[in-house]
């Protein structure tokens, strides 16, 4: 026989202040309901209780002691609060005393190291408990939901970061948690996996009664993505919470999250779910592997297409791998997922060319013997055939292998170093500040005389992609280029694109209409290449993005529609990465020009310029800018700035990955985007020189054209290298002076002056 009596919202605000203890359901009319017969008290939430609903909101606080009113009682609002606050509080006691009791015996065990996080009234509480002969211990950040332990190895060099979270049900406070591990995200700056009970789902298939994806859904999922953490599938069931073996509301709010760090840290990573006992939840266990002493990264071997059956391999795994969640998820997801396959089919499949090669050779010297003392039937002969062709495949297969690793050679010795442990911090710190934006304001610049592109322009670059443009780009990308983090190169994509595209297209198709995709693919691999023999600085080594083959199709897809616009926007003085304009012809007008000089009466002014750093140093807001002022649609610059701007690099020191951080400002040398992104950029100093020379404040040198009319040029610009021309006047120099400065305000693209120069063509006086 059941009997309530409903408090109102205000009547539970004051037990929650009196109790300092959160009361579910406290901001809608609550019923106190007490069950004779089995002696159990709840508080009842007539709303959905996170993911878990309704249903668990009635298991909230069950005790043994019953609230103490009777079925017949009338009592005022005010006699039923003081009696609710103090069983409330009895029980919140007992619940305290539980908690206390599960950790007691810790400090008996003294190879037991231990943390906790009390709970607040009946909800909350952590404990992470650790083996103090294998790892020293140490809190980092404690908040109202999480608890976050940095772990140094005893016997083996590994640092690591644990964050055990038991998040609210409630959306606001939840919030709250995904607040406190942004904010520690620098202060983990190494493997780090973050696990516990989060009470909100990412897709609907992770709940028993799922339909559609709610706005925490959304909230959750993008959070995960802004950490840039792997969420692994979960091995042995869908669901880690179930409401009692009686009932079928079930839903997936327990996990490991983890960075790539983390990833990249250990040989294989699984999450398992073990059998409930005693709970609603099930435990789960992240099962590690070994730790990964070898540093070198995954990287898929041309090789292996040639081996028989193993497109059929690729298929069949491809096809077993069952993920749900937003296509660049999934695509990601299978690829780490397929690379694990990779790695353990590899074990069995090792190239061994030299003793293939041996025993063909052997076979055919028999079979050369054998023709010395007779003829050799048709089926010796055919088969002599076949030995051969084997011996070219097999050539051929090393011959690839070969070229391949070359590239690794080459990128190895690129940046060989005699003692990386004593050197990889000041690198990494080297090319942190290199890619961190070292002013935290510039000026906005309305720049005038920049070309625009017309609407159906615009429109045109912002149509869906459809598969056969993707196929097209994938195919002109070359096959065996050096590999980013993924380890897939461009052949992979194109031998399989039957098979992956559908997985592929998905993740185009987000990309398309939600401006986004794993962050994951846009991790970036630098290699170190000396400019010149004998560096002595880090200075002098070009830093080469390697990035990974998902994003350089999506990057391809931009460039390629952006090379249709691009010669209309910048203007004619520029030669370079623009079809139908050669480097070259900038040096044969700049050589022209002089000469017209030398030849004239009038002495000039030669400025030739480089601008430091030009790729790192651009300023992602200026750029944009540009690009807005250029007539680029919306959703243009959406995806050029999610591209740019959610970068991560890590540093190859003798072929190895170190370090793993984001960037505030430049262009990757290596993507394909970055040339034509950079020539619009510098399109602002080729109109504030344009302006300049309208308005007659520059004059440039004369030459003429096979019209027989004078061309007066006062710039030529080719790539990051500019050449500017000016009358020998002293308020010349100063104005040009003046546009550098600016534009570098602006900008963030300053001139390198030690590379810089300054030419008189015929006497100059006074200057």
């Amino acid at each position: 026989m059941l009997e309530s009596l409903c408090l109102s919202p205000g009547t539970m605000e004051c037990v929650k202040e009196r109790v300092d203890c959160s009361v579910e359901g406290e901001n809608r009319p609550v019923a106190i309901i007490e069950e004779y017969g089995g002696g159990e008290s709840f508080i009842y939430s007539d709303r959905e209780a996170g993911p878990r609903g309704d249903e668990r909101a009635g298991q909230l606080m069950n005790f043994e002691e019953p609230l103490p009113l009777q079925i017949n009682d009338s009592l005022s609002e005010q006699e039923i609060e003081d009696k609710a606050s103090l069983w409330v509080q009895s029980n919140v006691l007992k619940l305290s005393q539980l908690f206390e009791a599960a950790f007691e015996g810790c400090d008996k065990n003294r190879w037991m190291g231990e943390c906790h996080l009390n709970a607040t009234g009946r909800s909350g509480g952590i404990v992470v408990m650790w083996d103090k002969r294998y790892w020293r211990g140490e809190v980092v950040a404690t908040a109202n939901q999480s608890l976050t332990i940095k772990f140094d190895g005893i016997n083996q060099v590994l640092t690591w970061f644990l964050s055990a979270v038991y998040a609210s049900c409630d959306t606001v406070t939840r919030r709250e948690l995904w607040q406190e591990l942004s904010n520690i995200k620098e202060v983990c700056s190494g493997p780090w996996v973050s696990c516990g009970d989060y009470n909100i789902t990412k897709y609907p298939n992770e709940r028993s009664e799922g339909h559609r994806i709610t706005g925490d859904m959304q909230e959750f999922t993008e959070w995960i993505n802004a950490m840039e953490f792997v969420d692994p599938p979960l091995l042995g069931d869908s669901f880690t919470w179930r409401r009692g073996d009686g009932h079928s509301s079930a839903s997936r709010i327990d996990r490991f999250l983890y960075s790539s760090q983390w990833d990249e840290s250990f040989t294989q990573i699984k999450q398992n779910l073990l059998p409930r006992i005693g709970s609603d939840h099930n435990p789960i266990m992240l099962d590690c592997g070994e730790l990964n002493s070898n540093k070198s990264y995954f990287k898929f071997e041309q090789w292996w297409l040639g081996v028989d059956g193993f497109a059929d391999k690729i298929k069949e795994w491809w096809l077993s791998f069952n993920i749900n969640g937003t296509g660049s998820y999934i695509l990601a997801t299978k690829l780490k997922m397929l690379k694990q396959k990779l790695k353990e089919w590899r074990l069995t499949h090792r190239n061994d060319w030299k003793h293939k090669k041996e025993e063909i050779l052997h076979q055919l010297a028999e079979m050369e013997k054998t023709q010395e003392l007779r003829l050799l039937s048709e089926d010796e002969l055919l088969q002599k055939v076949h030995l051969a062709m084997e011996f070219e495949e097999v050539a051929k297969q090393e011959e690839i292998a070969w070229r391949q690793r070359s590239r690794i050679q080459w990128l190895k010795k690129g940046n060989s170093i005699s003692d990386p442990e004593d050197t990889k911090g000041e690198i990494i710190n080297f090319y942190q500040k290199l890619y961190t934006e070292t002013e935290q304001w510039r000026p906005k610049f309305k720049l005038l005389g920049l070309e625009t592109i017309s609407e159906e322009e615009r429109d045109w670059l912002q149509t869906h992609f459809e598969e056969a443009e993707v196929l097209k780009c994938i195919k002109s990308c070359a096959s065996d280029k050096a590999l980013g983090p993924d380890g897939f190169p461009m052949c992979f994509f194109q031998n399989f694109w039957e098979v992956l595209k559908f997985d592929f297209m998905n993740a185009v198709n987000q990309f398309h209409e939600r401006h986004e995709f794993e962050r994951s693919f846009n991790a970036t691999y630098v290699a170190l290449i000396p400019k010149k023999p004998g560096v002595t600085e880090l200075r002098d080594f070009r830093p080469i993005s390697l990035i990974g083959g998902v994003y350089k199709i999506f990057a391809k897809l931009l460039a390629e529609r952006v090379k249709k616009v691009i010669n209309n926007l910048v203007n004619k003085h520029q030669m370079a990465f623009i079809q139908g304009r050669q480097i070259l012809d900038a040096a044969l007008i700049a050589s022209e020009c002089v000469d017209s000089r030398i030849k004239g009466e009038t002495p000039g002014i030669t400025c030739k310029l480089d601008i430091e750093k030009a790729y790192d140093h651009v300023n992602w807001d200026f750029l944009i800018n540009i690009l807005r002022q250029m007539g680029f649609g919306e959703k243009w610059l959406k995806w050029i700035g999610f591209c740019i701007k959610t970068v991560k690099f890590s540093i190859l020191i003798n072929g190895e990955p170190a370090g793993f951080f984001p960037s505030q400002r430049g262009l990757r040398q290596g993507d394909p985007l970055s040339p034509f992104l950079f020539i619009l950029a510098m399109e602002g100093l080729n109109s504030m020189i344009r302006v300049a020379t309208q308005k007659k404040w520059l004059k440039g040198f004369k030459v003429g054209n096979q019209a027989g009319e004078d061309l007066q040029i006062c710039q030529l610009l080719y790539a990051d290298d500019t050449v500017i021309f000016c009358e020998a006047k002293v308020e010349q120099v100063c104005f040009i002076r003046t546009i550098l400065v600016i534009f570098e305000a602006v900008s963030g693209l300053s001139v390198n002056w030690r590379k810089s120069s300054m030419f008189q063509v015929k006497e100059v006086a006074n200057i």
